[in-house]
């Protein structure tokens, strides 16, 4: 009986620390960071991290101010106005805020409740002071 545990122990570690290698992972301290540039790569690619750490197809970002500010702003789908039409003030879904981070080499983006993150490919960001 302890040795079925002991190899069911093993087989979740195994399993376990081989999903995380397909993850790239912070190499080192995490800073909190701001974008380098905000053209539409880059914010396709800031888009794309968001929808990944919220486990969502596609997410819509509010206004934020990515190239002085780690703070990035996911805006809920609201559940009761038409798109175009006037702002319902029965819907009080509220967005969510992501930290833009960087481990000195990677940007990724930080779900702070979760600790779920994501890697912003394909960007270039720098450690605010």
């Amino acid at each position: 009986m302890i040795s079925r545990i002991a190899a069911l122990s093993g087989l979740i570690l195994m399993t376990g620390s081989s999903m995380a290698a397909c993850q790239t992972v912070p190499s080192g301290e995490m800073a909190a960071a701001a974008l380098m540039s905000d053209d539409a790569v880059s914010m396709e690619a800031l888009k794309s991290a968001a929808a990944q750490v919220m486990n969502k197809t596609k997410v819509k970002l509010g206004a934020m101010d990515i190239l002085n500010s780690p703070n990035v702003t996911v805006l809920p789908n609201r559940s009761y106005s038409q798109p175009g039409g006037p702002f319902d003030q029965r819907d009080f879904a509220i967005p969510t805020q992501l930290l833009l981070m960087t481990d000195g080499k990677n940007c990724f983006l930080v779900k702070q409740d979760t600790r779920e993150f994501a890697q912003v490919s394909g960007v270039q960001c720098r450690t605010l002071a």
